[in-house]
């Protein structure tokens, strides 16, 4: 295909939902990765450890990039993987797959005002960090209102590694939804983020609309692959 029609197909998908109010409109894509930012994998990233995943980016900076997956839960009661808090005993918390680096280690998420020990903040009131005593403080509280996610290891990217990727189209980037970070139904994260980047368009009447607004298009980055990557 070439480049200037690649370049064509990609910003319709990304924008054309502002011809119809009856579709979704995707959010605008993040111009760069930082901590809050949103990965959703293109439906050809084919690697099992990613397939079909939401990763959030809890850290970035020029050492590397580290990430937890948020669609992945596992049937694992959060009392077994953490038998050292015994008011999760009787809970309904489950731990989930945070990544296929180091998946023995615990990582936690919580939305609060008030940052929890030992974490730091991702965006708005999402912080990563904590530990068993924090997450026992949340369950006793009389009046619970923390949500907080447990995570069985990470994702993580070596300098450069992230953003490669992205060009070669095995991420879309966006910002991050706290009510996404914590929906009550994370099976199907890939899927509602997915709708909202490629709902379908009529493709003349976008590429129209494109040349009109003069579009930029910018540090964009969409599902743009027609073969598997490695």
């Amino acid at each position: 295909m070439p480049p200037l029609l690649a370049l064509i197909l990609a910003t319709v998908l990304i924008l054309g939902t502002a011809q119809s109010n009856s579709q979704v409109q995707a959010p605008p894509p993040t111009k760069a990765i930082r901590a809050g930012t949103i990965l959703i994998a293109s439906p050809h990233l084919l690697d099992p450890h990613f397939q079909k995943t939401v990763v959030l980016i809890c850290q970035h900076s020029s050492q590397g990039t580290i990430g937890l997956i948020l669609n992945r839960p596992l049937e694992i009661p959060l009392s077994k993987a953490l038998p050292t808090v015994p008011a999760l005993e009787g809970t309904s918390h489950v731990l989930y797959t945070g990544g296929p680096v180091r998946p023995k280690g615990i990582l936690m998420l919580f939305h609060t005002d008030t940052p929890p020990a030992n974490t730091r903040k991702v965006f708005e009131e999402v912080y990563f960090g904590g530990n068993e005593e924090v997450v026992e403080k949340i369950v006793t509280n009389p009046n619970p209102g923390m949500p907080f996610r447990v995570y069985a290891g990470h994702a993580s990217w070596s300098p450069g590694q992230l953003n490669a990727e992205i060009e070669r189209g095995g991420w879309a980037t966006q910002l991050a939804e706290v009510n996404s970070v914590f929906d009550p139904a994370p099976t199907t994260l890939w899927d509602y983020w997915y709708h909202k980047l490629t709902t379908p368009h009529l493709l003349i009447k976008n590429s129209i609309y494109l040349r009109k607004n003069q579009v930029r298009h910018e540090g964009v980055s969409s599902f743009r692959r027609d073969r598997p990557l490695p």
